[in-house]
């Protein structure tokens, strides 16, 4: 099992504000996921592969992510870490143990987004999920979430052994697979609500290894019948309270309690939530309405009421959309 190459010299590029350079420019550091999957006999003898057709991607070199978002601004700070304390600076801890993170990773070498697991606890509609997904836009990688409340088995996270009907690999695995690179962010929303079901697999149990970076290096796959590499992947968990987490696990993970954000930072959510809503109809910058004076202050003054990103969220969505139905028609 092969580990990332050997480090480059990217410190002309990641610390000079001015200089501007494309991530196309420059050799990007890879990892070798798995070494061979294992061929399924049953599928040969008539002359098929499929594992290996569909999942064949881990075994050649996959780009590690998050270059973009490790570049300097202008006052030579990570653009990623600038984005989020604009985003989300009612959470500045996770942010301050992130960027720490980072900066010691950029200086022995290490320019794509890699962190510990990190656990963000806090009142429903506190923002802990819109904060994972802010960090995998301003990073520039994908991101999967999984909701885990309720899970009675570990299959949304370990897949399924060769030989069950629709055999799956582990979920980091079908991550890797589908966005291209080896460090895909995976978003575990409610992790404390894990059925404590045992019989086919807790959810806990199958993360415990996947987090400890000495058995994620060779962590067993029972679909593909072979070790893959995990070390690189990105966890953020999100969880109400700690109750119903176990301790071996939570050991595991950097655990930030989460405050309601205030009133002071119902500007920056309305103004996130209006491009999160613009990015996912596919609006371009040039077309993208912004929000009347008066209905900024309606929003701000419903959030100072609620304190609640979920019901925020649902009257920027409505106010967009009524801003978007007054612009001219397009006519294809």
């Amino acid at each position: 099992m092969t580990g990332a190459s050997a480090p480059l010299d990217y410190s002309s590029l990641l610390n000079v504000p001015d200089r501007q350079r494309s991530v196309q420019d420059v050799a990007l550091p890879t990892v070798r996921v798995c070494d061979r999957i294992q061929p399924d006999a049953t599928q040969a003898a008539i002359g098929l592969n499929a594992l290996e057709e569909q999942y064949g991607a881990i075994t050649g070199e996959l780009p590690l992510g998050g270059w973009n978002g490790l570049r300097r601004n202008a006052h030579g700070r990570l653009r990623l870490i600038a984005s989020l304390r604009n985003t989300a600076p009612w959470l500045y801890a996770a942010t301050n143990i992130v960027e720490r993170q980072l900066e010691v990773a950029l200086h022995v070498g290490h320019p794509w987004l890699a962190f510990r697991p990190l656990l963000l606890v806090g009142a429903p509609g506190s923002g802990k999920s819109h904060f994972a997904m802010q960090m995998a836009e301003a990073a520039g990688v994908t991101f999967v979430q999984v909701p885990m409340g309720g899970d009675s088995d570990n299959r949304s996270l370990a897949g399924t052994a060769r030989g069950w009907t629709g055999a799956q690999p582990a979920l980091p695995v079908v991550a890797m697979v589908q966005h291209g690179t080896a460090n895909p962010l995976i978003i575990l929303d409610e992790i404390e609500k894990v059925s404590g079901e045992r019989r086919n697999g807790n959810a806990h149990e199958a993360l415990l290894s996947m987090l400890e970076p000495r058995t994620a290096g060779c962590w067993y796959d029972r679909c593909l019948m072979a070790a893959v590499d995990l070390r690189h992947v990105v966890w953020v968990a999100t969880a109400n309270s700690l109750h119903g987490i176990p301790p071996p696990l939570l050991s595991r993970f950097d655990v930030v309690n989460v405050p309601v954000p205030g009133p002071r930072d119902a500007d920056a959510l309305i103004e996130s939530l209006r491009r999160d809503f613009c990015q996912r109809l596919g609006l371009l910058a040039g077309l993208q309405p912004r929000l009347d004076d008066s209905v900024v202050r309606l929003l701000r003054r419903h959030f100072h009421r609620s304190g609640s990103i979920r019901l925020l969220r649902r009257g920027v969505e409505i106010a967009m959309g009524e801003a978007i139905r007054a612009l001219p028609r397009v006519v294809h």
